[in-house]
């Protein structure tokens, strides 16, 4: 009973957190940022909190959905594309491991194995179980690598913002209005745009109860792949098979649909999830990591933006996706945001599922040639 009731205030913080920060405006990714914020500092303040690792699985299944039933052959098409993009940030992010690796092994005493595997831009939890194979320090790696994610979620949706109000880039929503704002009317535009994005043009004519059919009908197709790429194992298995089954709802089921409020669903129990993994145990560690939280801090800040506009110029990517692609946070939390923000977030998951399976299964062997390398 104890632990329902803090499933559902941990759960009840985050819809609040997501609800301000929607409300303040200004604020991109609100639901997600909104309540990553709130939800970090009521666990910090009160550790009152419970959100277990299967709702994590919903969470991937409820985001896998919403992007699967946005899915479009245009977007499948844009597939092909992908090959020399994904090899450009893969590269270039390997170099920022072992670069970065042994900066700070040199400024601050770090062992070498700890300090690249820090900085390798994959999954928490995989990282350091690999690197403590290696007989690396499990728990700064731990730190570090959550001060990454923190860094990634809290610094680019601001800074894709202030690009965005600059006119430095501009959304897919932006490009397809300027496009067409000499054949129609800025409504229109605006009334096609959210058509597309719930895949259904007569929705808002549906009685409730035929829209809950179409949605429970779309959710139990893609629970099935959510559960099945969960129970192969692959990084974010559970997203990837809820959007490649949502994709396949939309050819076999043309009602397919998910009406927007479970896409916020979606953003707040991402928020959630990740504001519960800063504890004070984990900012302890994090303070205990010294001067390689400072370099950590610019390396996240200068390198990964740098990448995404080398891959927008070599590339055809535009520079929005770039950015994002080249960010290393969650797969489903900048999927997320990529379609919140306008840009192409099929290309921006098909990179960082590309990221995480590199990561966990190359990287280690390169940087294990390099340590060898170096004796």
């Amino acid at each position: 009973m104890e632990y329902a009731l803090k499933l559902l205030l941990t759960l009840a913080i985050g819809i609040v957190g997501g609800i301000i920060a929607n409300k303040l405006k200004f604020i991109p990714a609100a639901y997600m940022l909104g309540a990553l914020i709130l939800s970090a500092t009521w666990n910090l303040s009160t550790g009152y909190t419970f959100f277990p690792y299967e709702f994590r699985i919903l969470t991937q299944i409820l985001a896998g959905t919403y992007l699967g039933l946005s899915i479009d052959k245009r977007n499948l098409f844009s597939i092909t594309t992908l090959g020399k993009p994904i090899s450009i940030i893969l590269a270039l992010l390997f170099i920022n491991t072992i670069v970065m690796g042994f900066i700070v092994h040199r400024l601050f005493g770090i062992d070498l194995v700890t300090a690249i595997y820090s900085f390798a831009p994959g999954g928490i939890a995989e990282i350091a179980i690999i690197a403590d194979s290696f007989g690396a320090d499990a728990g700064m790696i731990t730190a570090m690598q959550l001060l990454r994610l923190m860094i990634v979620f809290t610094f680019y949706p601001f800074l894709l913002k202030f690009m965005e109000n600059k006119g430095i880039l501009k959304t897919n929503r932006q490009e397809a209005k300027e496009t067409k704002l000499d054949t129609e009317p800025a409504e229109a535009v605006e009334e096609k745009s959210e058509a597309n994005l719930n895949h259904n043009l007569e929705a808002s004519t549906l009685s409730f109860k035929e829209k809950a059919k179409r949605c429970v009908v779309s959710l139990m197709f893609t629970a099935v792949g959510g559960l099945i790429g969960h129970w192969i194992g692959i990084p974010a298995g559970a997203m990837v098979f809820a959007m490649g089954f949502g994709v396949l709802a939309n050819i076999i089921y043309p009602k397919a649909y998910m009406p927007i409020q479970l896409r916020f669903a979606a953003q707040i129990m991402a928020g959630v999830f990740l504001g519960m993994r800063i504890t004070m145990e984990s900012l302890s560690g994090i303070a205990g990591a010294g001067g390689a939280v400072v370099v950590m801090v610019i390396s996240m800040v200068i390198f990964p933006p740098t990448i995404g506009y080398i891959v927008h110029k070599l590339t055809r990517m535009d520079l929005g996706t770039g950015l994002i692609s080249a960010a290393p946070g969650g797969m489903g939390e900048m999927s997320l945001l990529a379609k919140d923000m306008g840009f192409d977030f099929m290309k921006v998951s098909i990179t960082h599922l590309a990221r995480l399976i590199v990561v966990i299964s190359i990287f280690p062997q390169l940087i294990n040639l390099v340590l060898r390398m170096v004796g």
